[in-house]
């Protein structure tokens, strides 16, 4: 079993954002009736995010109950 966490370049996207980005583009979203239009430094982040950004971390390395998703691994015997 192994956690799927936000990496150190998103790690200091959550910054630029106000701690996270997925809550920016939630607030912008629920904003009015249409939403808000996203600023562009938030886009530009938004677009730049590649899997390179996420790290997996064993759940024997480290805690993975604050993970973003949990990924099992299984072997049919």
């Amino acid at each position: 079993m192994s956690g799927l966490c936000h990496g150190p370049r998103l790690r200091e996207m959550d910054a630029r954002h106000g701690g996270s980005i997925i809550d920016a583009q939630i607030t912008l979203a629920l904003a009015g009736e249409e939403g808000a239009p996203w600023p562009p430094e938030l886009a530009a982040d938004v677009a730049a995010v590649t899997t390179a950004d996420f790290d997996l971390v064993d759940r024997d390395a480290g805690d993975i109950d604050d993970s973003l998703d949990l990924i099992a691994i299984a072997v049919r015997l």
